[in-house]
């Protein structure tokens, strides 16, 4: 496998470790004991969403080794853009209080690395071994179906990635590493498609973190704000991301997607999930000159047609699961 490029191939490849945090201090370190002890070693640097348990002063006192950046409000994942002016190194890897690593984890991960590859994903497990959802069969619809750690058995081209490497001149090209407007949810898919936009691939490996459950998400957000969030930056993404001749050949599959969502609630009486589908279309309505704007510069930015940037794209696939749902 052809070795990733470097300043000096001689010299240990430089990876800063982003972990973000929203009131977990309960948890964190787990997350930064495994780093710690990674066999690759790592700066540390923690995104705080304006906790207010205490986990500033916890950090200081037990991980003064820590770097610490607090958001005065929580604004999601685009906390780990808090982080970009700060890093020098050339990888970031993106992580939560929820996640560890193991010893040779970020060594292992750098073997797939290609000079093509722009960012690598991992697969996640419990600590127990039990798969978890790891990746998606992505949709043009821009729905996703999702894949289980224990069917990705090799490397695998993916259209979006969640926690992962990447090259920190991406980042750097954008100006973020998770789009700022998303808050959470399909900030991957985005990330992703970015990414394959500016002409580098992006992959799932079969290298394993261990994940536990998430807690904080469900405590402090409701199913509806959370089908809202995931509806809402799907359909901004496809609006950003594809040729226009593509938006207007994919927006009638894409809505009537939603429409078929929809009338699925309706009969299933999740009317909390009809709410945030609709609340989503509106805000694109709404939002179109922000969208837009956000399309203008991503455009300009384009190396790749959009045969490369989706051509993962599996319908088959997706419509075979939903119809199984």
């Amino acid at each position: 496998m052809e070795k990733v490029q470097t300043k000096n191939s001689e010299e240990e490849l430089t990876v800063v470790t982003l972990v973000i945090v929203f009131n977990e201090k309960y948890r964190i370190a787990n997350v930064l004991d495994s780093l710690i002890k990674s066999s690759h070693k790592t700066r540390i640097i923690v995104c705080d969403n304006a906790s207010t348990d205490g986990v500033e002063q916890y950090l200081h006192k037990h991980y003064p080794q820590v770097q610490y950046i607090r958001s005065e409000e929580n604004i999601g994942t685009a906390a780990y853009n808090l982080a970009l002016p700060f890093i020098n190194e050339e990888f970031i890897l993106t992580l939560a209080t929820d996640m560890e690593i193991k010893k040779d984890t970020i060594s292992e991960l750098f073997k797939y690395f290609k000079v093509d590859t722009g960012v690598v994903g991992m697969r996640y497990e419990t600590k127990e071994g039990s798969p978890m959802v790891s990746a998606c069969w992505f949709s043009r619809s821009f729905y996703s179906s999702q894949r289980y750690s224990n069917e990705l058995k090799e490397a695998l081209e993916v259209n979006h990635v969640g926690n992962s490497i990447m090259r920190t001149t991406i980042a750097k090209k954008f100006g973020y590493i998770f789009c700022p407007d998303y808050f959470m949810y399909n900030e991957d898919m985005d990330l992703g498609l970015r990414v394959r936009l500016i002409g580098f691939k992006t992959l799932s490996v079969p290298i394993s973190i261990y994940h536990q459950e998430a807690t904080t998400t469900k405590k402090v957000l409701s199913k509806q704000k959370l089908v809202y969030f995931a509806e809402r930056n799907a359909l901004v993404t496809f609006l950003k991301i594809c040729e226009a001749k593509n938006v207007f050949f994919w927006i009638p599959y894409v809505f009537g997607m939603r429409i078929v969502m929809i009338v699925s609630d309706v009969l299933r009486l999740k009317f909390y999930n009809i709410k945030g589908r609709i609340d989503a279309i509106v805000y694109v309505i709404t939002h179109m000159n922000e969208i837009k704007n956000r399309r203008m510069i991503l455009q300009q930015m384009r190396t790749k047609a959009d045969s490369f940037v989706f051509k993962l794209a599996n319908e088959g696939m997706f419509l075979k699961k939903l119809v199984s749902v």
